[in-house]
């Protein structure tokens, strides 16, 4: 089983993209909080989203938000002028919206279906 659960706040605004075959992907970035005692350490967690749930993310989320993702984590390999790069990330199948609903906004939360299409980032 690949499952991740992940609850945190976005370190930026999201990144909606869209592949050459017209399908919309998004990029956030996720900090995780973790404390231990008087200690606190935090995790940043890359997450992408495909088609409608990109769309949706990109129209309601900004640096600060306060989300909940659901997904699966992938590593993908590419190169650079300095050699070959890996990353790992989490490719969301949901995102809930945590922060109260503005008044003039209406958050949805959506499902995607994963494509096998290189992300364009």
């Amino acid at each position: 089983m690949n499952q991740v659960n992940i609850i945190g706040r976005l370190g930026g605004d999201v990144e909606l993209r869209y592949t050459p075959s017209s399908k919309a992907v998004s990029r956030m970035s996720v900090a995780v909080n973790e404390r231990y005692g008087q200690n606190e350490r935090v995790y940043w967690f890359p997450v992408i989203c495909w088609s409608g749930l990109a769309e949706t993310v990109s129209s309601y989320l900004h640096k600060g938000s306060r989300v909940a993702v659901s997904g699966r984590l992938t590593t993908r390999s590419y190169e650079t002028d300095d050699g070959s790069r890996t990353v790992t990330e989490i490719v969301a199948n949901s995102v809930y919206f945590l922060d109260p609903k503005p008044a003039n906004q209406e958050p949805k939360v959506e499902e995607s279906s994963i494509p096998d299409d290189d992300i364009p980032f």
